[in-house]
């Protein structure tokens, strides 16, 4: 016997919370802040990879960029 599909979601299933207006993906694609994990201040000679995504993110004008590295301070 085939399962029949419905159209109204299951209460609390994966489709109860979803929107029409997009907002559901709205934390992922309008950040309100970053953290890049690794980044390292840029060195003479080497420009640290981490230290231009944070760099770049920056210029693309997020609010709120956070360098993480536990073997650099401030």
């Amino acid at each position: 016997m085939p399962k029949q599909r419905t159209e109204t979601p299951v209460e609390g299933g994966p489709l109860a919370r979803s929107t029409s207006s997009g907002q559901a993906l709205d934390f992922i694609f309008h950040p309100r802040s970053v953290a890049v994990a690794g980044a390292s201040p840029p060195q003479p000679g080497f420009g640290g990879i981490g230290a231009g995504f944070v760099i770049a993110l920056k210029e693309m004008g997020l609010p709120a960029v956070y360098p993480v590295n536990p073997h650099h301070e401030e």
